[in-house]
């Protein structure tokens, strides 16, 4: 998040007690304004404390405690979805797709970017999955698209690594405005848990078309360094969502 502070003395000495910070005072309109890293309960906790040290204004409160949050409620013949984000959130999640194993991907979205997340998705499940789950896509990605806004103050690109026993997942995000997605997972069974795994695509496809961003996926299991990599298709299909949500800087 961003806040105003218009004094250097605020970014040196949140530095100082490792607290993440940058000065983002250069950036065109965005004069005195810090960039402030909201991440586990404990740091910050040390970063509202700290800051009311430093400053007695209530507005400075104000400004920390400000969070991006979007909330989508969408219903079409198919599905009725309901769903709230917030970025600045705890990891806490409330999640119910009527999908168990698309349930744990999005809870470990969710808890591995620090986001909070409370949806309700029912879909036409007695058809096939494909709706419930690409729609689910779709309301994600306008309920960031709705939370960023401008966009202003954020990092435009970002990737993350996630390895997990046999299989390394590389993620990088682009929000560019321009929408595509290349996504390659190496997972061939037909389903993973009680999730058809082709579906996996289709979320990604939907969830990165509301923020225009690019979007690339890869499951680094060809390597012959990794040499079990084909052991486990949930090995390939959990790593797909942490790293998306970690790349919340």
């Amino acid at each position: 998040m961003l806040a105003r502070f218009g004094s250097s003395d605020f970014v040196q000495s949140m530095r100082q007690r490792g607290i993440l910070v940058r000065d983002r005072s250069s950036d065109h309109g965005c004069e005195g304004c810090v960039r402030i890293t909201l991440g586990p309960r404990a740091h910050t906790d040390r970063l509202l404390g700290h800051s009311r040290k430093l400053c007695k204004s209530s507005a400075l409160r104000r400004s920390l405690q400000t969070m991006r949050k979007g909330s989508i409620q969408r219903k079409s013949k198919e599905t009725n979805i309901q769903l709230s984000l917030t970025i600045e959130g705890r990891g806490h999640y409330q999640v119910s797709t009527g999908i168990r194993f698309f349930d744990h991907m999005l809870e470990l979205f969710a808890h591995h970017g620090g986001f909070d997340l409370k949806l309700k998705a029912r879909g036409d499940l007695d058809v096939d999955q494909h709706h419930t789950v690409e729609d689910v896509g779709i309301v994600l990605g306008q309920a960031f698209d709705k939370a960023l806004g401008s966009k202003r103050g954020i990092l435009r690109a970002g990737y993350f690594l996630m390895p997990m026993d046999e299989t390394l997942g590389l993620v990088a995000v682009d929000f560019c405005g321009r929408t595509a997605a290349t996504i390659d997972t190496k997972v061939r069974t037909r389903l993973v848990g009680d999730l058809q795994a082709e579906l996996v695509y289709d979320f990604f496809e939907a969830l990165r078309a509301e923020p225009g961003q690019m979007f690339t996926q890869k499951f680094c299991t060809d390597d012959p360094a990794i040499t079990r990599s084909k052991r486990s298709s949930r090995h390939l299909r959990v790593p797909c969502v942490p790293p998306a949500g970690a790349t919340r800087e």
